[in-house]
């Protein structure tokens, strides 16, 4: 003969009084989600990072006077310039397009940059700018001495740097936070 088995609640979780739930459990299920829909500074997060770039960008670029250095051939004729002159400008334009390209690169890989964590927005545009940066590359591997490209790519290694160079700041004013 079976013996009803004995429960045993030691706790007395059994004399607990039940919860009456509500039939409909949606409109609270809805309030959350459109709370969580509202607009965030997520987006002005954005702004401010792209906006703080493009500043690094210019700033930079003026203290190497570089903001009227790249122009167009035909905007580099001047009259009474000889030819060799304009070459000569062009070339020296070049060259410290080049040099610009270089120290950027040299900066955005070093390890002071390059460590720390990512928020996804900031992963998102470093991979946008790289892969910006790779088509002004596959375009320079035709066209070398081409100053108009070479100046697009230190424009975005810029905005590459700046972007860095705000989460090195972010993440440094957490650990003081701490």
């Amino acid at each position: 003969m079976n013996k009803p088995i004995e429960i045993i609640d030691p706790c007395r979780l059994r004399a607990l009084p039940s919860l009456e739930l509500e039939d409909d459990l949606w409109p609270s299920i809805e309030a959350k989600l459109q709370k969580a829909n509202k607009p965030s500074a997520f987006r002005g997060t954005k702004i401010i990072l792209l906006a703080a770039s493009a500043l690094l960008a210019v700033i930079i670029l003026q203290q190497m006077n570089m903001v009227d250095v790249v122009n167009k051939p035909e905007q580099l004729q001047v009259a009474g310039e000889s030819t060799v002159a304009l070459e000569n400008d062009r070339q020296n334009q070049l060259k410290r397009l080049l040099t610009m390209s270089q120290t950027l690169e040299n900066r955005i890989y070093s390890p002071q940059l390059q460590n720390g964590p990512l928020s996804a927005n900031e992963a998102v545009m470093i991979a946008e700018l790289e892969d910006m940066i790779a088509v002004v590359d596959r375009q320079l591997a035709q066209h070398t001495a081409d100053p108009e490209l070479w100046y697009r790519r230190v424009a975005l290694l810029t905005n590459l740097a700046g972007i860095y160079q705000q989460r090195r700041t972010r993440d440094f004013s957490q650990y003081v936070a701490l």
